[in-house]
């Protein structure tokens, strides 16, 4: 058994129907670009410099055909900042002791208690002052007709 449901017009209102869906989904992914490289400009700006490599690290990326976007931040050392580190000990890996100058003086130590970091956000600071105006402007284009 079958049941056939037609429109009057029918191929022309489906292709209406599709070219609607096709610059809604254009809009939200416009706006979507948008707010990554917005999140990703305020990241770069609060990001603490020393040699600003952490700010030349940052990046982002069109994903889900464009329905999403990733911010990222390819510094090894990118977490450890954003969140801090806990005290921990540092020991050597390939010699017998560490080495290190400072005061132009040389330190040797067989191992070395560091106090830990303390974190200094970056990038989901950056997320937090766009998200509100991402939802609102997405609820926005979804309304509109």
């Amino acid at each position: 058994m079958r049941v056939t449901i037609e429109m009057p017009n029918g191929r022309r209102e489906i292709g209406r129907i599709r070219s609607f869906h096709a610059a809604k989904r254009r809009a939200i992914i416009r706006l979507i670009w948008e707010t990554a490289t917005r999140i990703e400009s305020s990241a770069i700006a609060r990001a603490p410099v020393d040699l600003g490599n952490l700010r030349r690290s940052m990046g982002k990326r069109s994903l889900l055909g464009g329905l999403a976007a990733e911010i990222f931040n390819t510094a090894e050392y990118a977490a450890h900042v954003e969140f801090g580190t806990r005290p921990h000990e540092i020991r050597p890996r390939t010699r017998r002791v560490l080495s290190w100058v400072r005061y132009g003086n040389r330190f040797f130590a067989r191992r070395v208690r560091h106090p830990g970091t303390r974190p200094q956000p970056f990038l989901f600071p950056a997320w937090e002052d766009h998200r509100q105006a991402f939802i609102s402007r997405i609820i926005q284009e979804l309304r509109r007709q």
